[in-house]
């Protein structure tokens, strides 16, 4: 028996077994082996945002996109498609994704097929896309009347799916509560977009050197970046 212990896309190809005899002439079998080595796709939040199907190999196959369980057409404006080209065993296509045009969550799939597919099984990779992005409404803090505001706005996309809670965090605090020095606001601002503030209310016990962070979480996950 002859194993390969790690398979490479160079590894694929004609393999042939011989046995010898004393007596008599050698008798041989072989068999061509197909190496289809396809990178798994991972999740992803963009705004907007690509996804890169990359296979490698030992024969040329072509790519398909699906979304929804659809294949892509070139006529969609959700999506453009860099097929790539096959050179050393290997192509790469890329997706480039219109979040305005997509729901959130929408499910794209990389199908790989081949010329001889009565012999060779297709095989594919899939991935959930959100259309989520989190971003400061002002980059500095400003002052006002007094008072120190944070903003920030987290985007879901005009037919996405809201995220559950907003938190704000910061090294100069354990953690943020209602009372008379700071105030912590959030609500929705129209479609796809949730907003949330933080207003300090005493300026001069501001720590402008502190960390803040603002924190948009779902039931099931947390989308968070600082501000």
């Amino acid at each position: 028996m002859y194993s390969i212990a790690d398979v490479t896309k160079t590894d694929g190809g004609l393999y042939k077994c011989t046995y010898f005899f004393v007596v008599g002439g050698p008798i041989e079998a072989e068999v061509t082996v197909g190496v289809h080595l396809l990178t798994v796709l991972e999740d992803i939040s963009i705004n907007p945002g690509t996804l890169s199907c990359v296979f490698a190999g030992s024969n040329a196959p072509t790519l398909t996109w699906y979304s929804g369980g659809v294949p892509i057409q070139v006529t969609d404006d959700a999506f453009t498609e860099d097929p790539g080209e096959w050179e050393d065993n290997g192509v790469t296509s890329v997706l480039t994704i219109n979040p305005e045009l997509i729901a959130d969550v929408t499910l794209v799939a990389c199908k790989v097929t081949f010329s001889d597919d009565a012999v060779t099984d297709p095989i594919e990779t899939s991935t959930n896309v959100h259309i989520r992005e989190i971003s400061a409404v002002t980059p500095t803090t400003y002052s006002n009347g007094g008072k120190v505001t944070l903003s920030c706005v987290f985007a879901y996309g005009a037919s996405g799916t809201g995220p559950t809670t907003v938190t704000w965090d910061t090294t100069a605090l354990d953690s943020f509560t209602a009372n008379t020095d700071y105030i912590v606001t959030d609500g929705i601002l129209g479609d796809g977009e949730r907003y949330a503030s933080l207003v300090l209310e005493d300026v001069d016990s501001v720590d402008y050197a502190a960390y803040y962070k603002c924190s948009f979480t779902y039931s099931d996950e947390e989308a968070a970046q600082p501000t």
